[in-house]
């Protein structure tokens, strides 16, 4: 069986609805886009980075976060926040927190979290492996964000939000919109599986949804089928993943 690499660019572009490319977890790049219509620029301030500093919020008000800016103007700018972090659904940046942009996977957002190193994300799953672009696939000074640290062996995980599911890759695992696919059942980008299972694509034969397990335990594997580890093994986090087979 073969199991799916993570994206590593996610590309920024003027508005959510704006967002191109595959966004499913088969796909070897995702589209995202992230932005907000409130965007302000500031004066010079100290900060590290000007207007304002992603990394530190360095540069906006109390009310205020500092993201990418995606109205063409500084590379970043102040916005307005709300409380949105991992697990949180949204359409634009403003309903999330600061230290967080709201990316997009095809038509579906959700607010992740900016960092410069794993040591800035959640543990023990989290990494700091995507990086933002704008509309000229130019990487964004800044712009890296974490993967979730989400469990890909839940049903429901409080760290994607309701209706996604956590996705295992090949060095990472992250939310993605899920679909009704069961144990055995055909999946594709268009038709996903639900929560706590994945697409698995054989070497032979159509892709199948299949309950995602951590071996040697068959712990939440449906009768008859039992855990078989990936081949090279996953490990992340220190847990290592397979598939009900």
């Amino acid at each position: 069986m073969m199991r799916f690499a993570a994206a590593l660019v996610l590309v920024l572009a003027c508005s959510p609805q704006t967002g191109s490319g595959g966004g499913g977890p088969d796909s070897s790049t995702d589209a995202a886009t992230t932005g907000d219509a409130s965007m302000s620029p500031i004066d010079g301030n100290g900060c590290a980075t000007q207007p304002c500093d992603i990394q530190t919020q360095c540069g906006c008000s109390a009310i205020e976060a500092c993201d990418v800016d995606d109205q063409g103007g500084p590379a970043t700018a102040c916005r307005g926040a709300s409380g949105g972090k991992e697990g949180t659904a949204c359409t634009t940046s403003t309903a999330c927190a600061a230290g967080y942009t709201c990316a997009y996977f095809g038509a579906s957002g959700s607010c992740m979290r900016f960092c410069d190193a794993d040591a800035d994300c959640l543990g023990p799953r989290g990494e700091c492996i995507f990086h933002l672009a704008d509309s000229n696939g130019q990487v964004v000074p800044g712009g890296s964000l974490c993967t979730s640290n989400c469990d890909p062996t839940a049903i429901n995980d409080p760290l994607c939000p309701a209706g996604w599911g956590c996705e295992v890759f090949s060095d990472a695992v992250d939310c993605r919109l899920a679909g009704a696919g069961m144990q055995g059942q055909d999946c594709s980008d268009s038709a996903p599986c639900a929560p706590g299972y994945t697409c698995t694509q054989f070497s032979s034969g159509p892709s199948k949804c299949s309950r995602t397990c951590s071996p040697p335990s068959n712990n939440g594997c449906p009768a008859p089928t039992a855990c078989s580890a990936y081949t090279p093994p996953v490990v992340l986090g220190g847990t290592q993943y397979g598939v009900c087979l």
